[in-house]
């Protein structure tokens, strides 16, 4: 029998959600920004989790969503260790403790990772598995990409049922 890594080029497999409670921000931003605007963004998430006595419990995930044009709709998130009220534009937001989610590791160049969405994307189809909500990158060395050139280690996670 073939595994995942020799049928789809990437190592996938089934999980269980990690993070119960995320601070997010989402924004709206050109692609010709996109960098630069997830910079600002975590850094505001860090000062709001330096003010609410907040602990960062896991990596950064930030989820992309094409909207009109050259646009995206942007959520970057940072898991930690209980909610808090919300700030100016971030939130803490709940997820199911026993929520399943499809994994799959990309190490490469931050242009190339659409080969794991394509490789995941027919996983998802070959097993006939429904997706809740928008699928997000979690950077399991924590440096946020800051150009299409970054070296990135990145777990993708879509949320499954």
């Amino acid at each position: 029998m073939e595994t995942p890594k020799e049928l789809y080029g990437f190592d996938i497999k089934m999980s269980e959600i990690r993070a119960p409670v995320i601070a997010s921000n989402v924004f709206k931003t050109k692609k010709g920004n996109i960098f630069i605007k997830i910079q600002s963004t975590y850094n505001e998430l860090m000062e709001y989790l330096k003010e609410n006595k907040l602990i960062k419990t896991g990596h950064v995930s930030i989820s992309y969503i094409p909207i009109m044009g050259d646009s995206l709709q942007v959520t970057v998130g940072v898991p930690v260790n209980e909610s808090a009220p919300p700030g100016k534009e971030i939130k803490c937001l709940s997820l199911p403790a026993k929520g399943k989610v499809l994994v799959g590791n990309y190490e490469g160049k931050f242009s190339n990772r659409q080969k794991i969405y394509n490789a995941m994307t027919k996983y998802l189809t070959d097993h006939n598995l429904a997706i809740p909500a928008e699928s997000f990158e979690r950077y399991l060395n924590d440096s946020i990409p800051t150009s299409d050139s970054s070296e990135i280690r990145m777990e993708l996670d879509y949320p499954v049922y």
